[in-house]
């Protein structure tokens, strides 16, 4: 009898220890992590996507000579997967998501704080942005990510009903971009 429940308990930790291996290897690696080509010398910009247990959230990693920053973008609320990636003329880095989703960073000053650097560049003329390409799915593989150069992907960025964005709105569409 001693014996059989020393096997039983050996079994439930052994049970217990896979299910937190899962756990850690599913919630301390990104689900996906994608490499941002930028045209901005010494500039690594890499977008990921952490799954939660109701959601999940994308981050902005860039590193540049000058410093480093990880910024939290947003939470993918459904149909908004796809991200675009623009360079201003005085060499800030813009993402923009669905809804009017919006995070910038100073390349030059990358810690800079969001207060500090989003009036600079919002006050801009977002039509002088050159756009870089987007993150998104690929239609075939609808769990994965990858980076759509502008040749592959036309710039595009749905609002899903949220209104409208002051940045490129020419390039706003109401609903999907297709």
């Amino acid at each position: 009898m001693l014996l059989a429940l020393k096997i039983a308990a050996a079994f439930i930790v052994a049970v217990i220890a896979c299910m937190g291996a899962i756990l850690l290897y599913a919630f301390a690696l990104p689900s996906a992590s994608v490499d941002v080509p930028v045209p901005l010398a010494g500039v690594a910009v890499r977008f990921e996507a952490w799954s939660g247990v109701a959601d999940e959230t994308f981050w902005l990693v860039v590193q540049t000579p000058r410093g480093a920053t990880k910024r939290r973008l947003w939470s993918n609320w459904g149909p908004a997967t796809r991200v675009n990636f623009y360079r201003t003329p005085d060499e800030w880095l813009v993402v923009l998501g669905g809804g009017g989703d919006s995070e910038m960073v100073d390349v030059n000053d990358p810690k800079a704080g969001e207060d500090v650097f989003k009036p600079r560049v919002s006050s801009s003329d977002s039509a002088t942005w050159t756009y870089l390409g987007a993150v998104d799915r690929p239609r075939r593989e609808p769990k994965a990510r990858r980076f759509f150069s502008p040749a592959e992907l036309r710039e595009c960025f749905a609002m899903f009903g949220a209104g409208y964005s002051p940045y490129r709105v020419s390039h706003q569409a109401e609903s999907r971009c297709d």
